[in-house]
C-alpha cells in the first residue's frame, strides 16, 4: 500500500497491494463492511483507492464507499463471474447451510466427511469456497484457477451423493492477514463451517479425488525448467501489461517456477528512480529492465516485462543483456485510437492538452519494431487469447 499526494482539494491517492485489491473486492461483494477498508488503512480520511497501476477504483470516505470502475481480473476459472458472487445472490438459500473453506483441492476424506455431516443435519445447501488471492501460490503449489477447477469437480461429485441438497463452488477472495476465513463463509449464509486441511500429507495426491490429483500434479509439474525473458512492448493503453499479467497466470497455471512481472512503475521508483522521459532516459530505463529481467533468466525463472520501451536502441538493449538466454520481444500493436478510447488515467486526453510532456504517440515518437518475435493486436484478440500465443511461442523457443 502506498499513499500519494493530488493537488489541494482532491482526496489522497492511495494504491492498494494485491491483498488490498482483494479486500476491496471483498466490499464489493458484500462479504465486508466499508470500514474494513478503513481498519486496513489505518485512517478515516476520504481517499482515492488505486490499483497498482495507479487506476482510480473507488472514494472511500469516512461513511460510504463510491465505486468508480470494475476491477481488473485475470483469465482463468478463478475470475469467473459465476464463481465470484455477491452475499446477496447466495443468502437466500434455505438453512441448514454447511460451507467448506478450501486452502487446497479437496481430499477424498474431507469430502466423505462432509456429506456425512450434511446427511446427519440435513443440509439443504453446501458451499464449497475457494480462498483465492491475487498473489500468487508459492512455486509447486496450485493456483487460484487449479483450485477453482478441483472445486468445480467436487460440487459435481457431491450432487450424486446429495442429491436433495445444493451444492454452491464460490471463489472468495482472500488477502489473509487477520481476516478470518469463517466469517467471510458466515457472511454468505453459512451455518456450519468444515475448514479445509492448509497442507498435504506426505503422501499426496494419494487420496485424493481424480480432479484433486490432476491440480496437484499439474503444479508439480517440472517441464517448465529453462530461465527466459518476454519483453513486451507498446502504446500506453494497448494491453500489454493485461496480457503479460495474463501469461505470468497462465504460466504459473501450469507449474512454471520462478516467474516474474516485473511493474514498469514500480522500476522506476526503484531502480530507474531519477530518470526522467527523455530519448537517453527512456533507453536507460528499459536497459536496466533488461538486466533485472536477465538476471532472473539466468537464475531458471521467467522474467515479463511490460514497458512502453518506445525506442529501438533500448529495447536492443534489453535484448543485448539477454544474451545467450531465451529472449521474447512481443509487440503489442493495437492502434493509437484504440488506446485512447481505453484511457483509464486521462494521460492521452492531458497529453493532448499539453499537460503532459514526451508522452509516447503524441508528443514523443514510438519506433514500431522491426525485429519482433510476435506482432499482436489487442484490439482484435482477448488477453486470454494473446496470452496463449506467447505462452506457445516461448514453449518452441525456451522448450
Amino acid at each position: 500500500m502506498r499513499e500519494e499526494q493530488r493537488r489541494e482539494g482532491s482526496p489522497a491517492l492511495v494504491v492498494l497491494d494485491s491483498a488490498g485489491v482483494d479486500l476491496l473486492e471483498l466490499v464489493r461483494l458484500g462479504a465486508q463492511p466499508s470500514s474494513a477498508l478503513h481498519r486496513y488503512l489505518g485512517n478515516e480520511t476520504t481517499v482515492l483507492l488505486c490499483d497498482e497501476e495507479n487506476t482510480p477504483l473507488s472514494e472511500l470516505s469516512a461513511s460510504e464507499v463510491t465505486h468508480v470502475r470494475p476491477l481488473a481480473t485475470g483469465v482463468g476459472l478463478a475470475w469467473s463471474e459465476e464463481l465470484r458472487r455477491h452475499v446477496s445472490s447466495i443468502t437466500g438459500v434455505a438453512a441448514p447451510t454447511i460451507a467448506l473453506i478450501a486452502y487446497l483441492p479437496p481430499s477424498i476424506a474431507e469430502l466423505n466427511s462432509l456429506i456425512t455431516r450434511a446427511n446427519e443435519i440435513d443440509a439443504k445447501h453446501i458451499l464449497l469456497c475457494a480462498l483465492v488471492s491475487r498473489t500468487p501460490a508459492p512455486d509447486g503449489e496450485v493456483q487460484p484457477s487449479g483450485l477453482l477447477r478441483a472445486i468445480t469437480s467436487a460440487a459435481k461429485e457431491l450432487e450424486g451423493s446429495l442429491p436433495t441438497c445444493q451444492i454452491t463452488p464460490l471463489a472468495v477472495p482472500w488477502p489473509k492477514g487477520d481476516l478470518n476465513p469463517e466469517d467471510l463463509v458466515r457472511a454468505y449464509g453459512a451455518t456450519e463451517v468444515v475448514t479445509g486441511a492448509e497442507g498435504y500429507p506426505a503422501n499426496a495426491p494419494t487420496g485424493y479425488p481424480v480432479s484433486s490429483t490432476e491440480e496437484i500434479e499439474r503444479a508439480r509439474n517440472t517441464a517448465w525448467g529453462k530461465g527466459a525473458v518476454v519483453l513486451f512492448t507498446g502504446l500506453s493503453g494497448s494491453g500489454k501489461s493485461t496480457i503479460a499479467a495474463a501469461l505470468a497466470e497462465l504460466l504459473r497455471d501450469e507449474g512454471a517456477r520462478g516467474v516474474a512481472l516485473l511493474d514498469g512503475d514500480a522500476m522506476r521508483r526503484s531502480i530507474s528512480a531519477g530518470l526522467g522521459f527523455d530519448r537517453a532516459s527512456r533507453n536507460t530505463n528499459v536497459q536496466r529492465l533488461g538486466v533485472a529481467a536477465a538476471e532472473i533468466a539466468r537464475a531458471g525463472g521467467i522474467a515479463i516485462a511490460a514497458p512502453i520501451a518506445p525506442f529501438a536502441e533500448g529495447r536492443a538493449l534489453a535484448r543485448k543483456a539477454s544474451v545467450g538466454l531465451p529472449f521474447l520481444l512481443v509487440h503489442i500493436s493495437t492502434p493509437l485510437e484504440v488506446c485512447e478510447q481505453r484511457d483509464r488515467k486521462g494521460l492521452y486526453v492531458k497529453a493532448r492538452a499539453g499537460t503532459i510532456s514526451d508522452f509516447t504517440g503524441i508528443s514523443s515518437p514510438y519506433e514500431v519494431p522491426d525485429d519482433a518475435d510476435l506482432v499482436i493486436d489487442a484490439s482484435a484478440v482477448s488477453a486470454y487469447e494473446a496470452a496463449v500465443s506467447v505462452k506457445e511461442l516461448l514453449k518452441k523457443t525456451a522448450g
